[in-house]
């Protein structure tokens, strides 16, 4: 599945729902409206043309805003919180910070739809609305994330991490972990081999294991693509 870019770690609207699961609509709303005309998360105009365009950055935002939105969070609230993490945190990308989590952010109280801290009684912390999975799956360094682990989050490596996105390898394609090749490069391979992952690990000098992790997630990929 041929993930389109613009630039390094660049990926246009409908990559980030194979990707993310994000419907294109709220990827749309998230880059045109808060971050481009309300210049919320980073601001700027982030387009070729006509088309919309999202980060690595805004893929992991993105996550949690639509985990938000997927119990009931509306869309103000999930601005003002933004703001919040903005300031306190000095950062473009509150949400996807590690410390979000771990210092305790703004969370929502289901009961009377208000914001409140923390400490407020009979609150949801921050990690029981998101879940700890959705992080998880993340590699930090400094607290800013520097890689994501989909296949994991996706249950298709729930050992190891053999599929990694960083924007800084391939232009942010999905890439396994052995020798960073595309999983895109090692499926049109494999398919183009008859199937045959043992000639395909040869050619490119990986395991077999890992021609196999690049196939089941291309193939994850095209489903989530229909």
């Amino acid at each position: 599945m041929l993930i389109n870019r613009v630039s390094n770690g660049v990926y246009w609207l409908d990559n980030v729902r194979w990707l993310t699961g994000v419907p294109t609509a709220r990827s749309r709303r998230f880059v045109q409206v808060y971050k481009g005309q309300q210049g919320l998360w980073g601001g700027g105009d982030q387009k070729v043309g006509r088309f919309y365009y999202a980060t690595f950055r805004d893929l992991l935002e993105l996550r949690v805003v639509h985990a938000f939105r997927l119990v009931g969070v509306t869309w103000q609230k999930i601005r003002k919180t933004a703001q919040y993490g903005t300031e306190r945190f000095g950062t473009d990308y509150p949400f996807s910070d590690r410390r979000f989590q771990t210092d305790g952010a703004e969370i929502f109280d289901r009961a009377d739809d208000q914001l409140e801290k923390v400490s407020g009684a009979g609150q949801l912390a921050f990690a029981e609305i998101i879940g700890p999975g959705l992080f998880e799956p993340v590699e930090y360094v400094n607290d800013t994330p520097v890689r994501w682990y989909p296949a994991q989050e996706w249950g298709l490596d729930t050992v190891g991490r053999a599929v990694l996105v960083d924007p800084k390898l391939s232009f942010g394609a999905p890439v396994v972990q052995e020798h960073y090749i595309p999983t895109e490069t090692l499926h049109l391979n494999f398919l183009a081999e008859g199937l045959d992952a043992h000639l395909v690990a040869r050619s490119y000098e990986v395991s077999e294991e890992t021609v196999w992790h690049a196939v089941r997630f291309e193939e994850e990929l095209a489903r989530r693509a229909k």
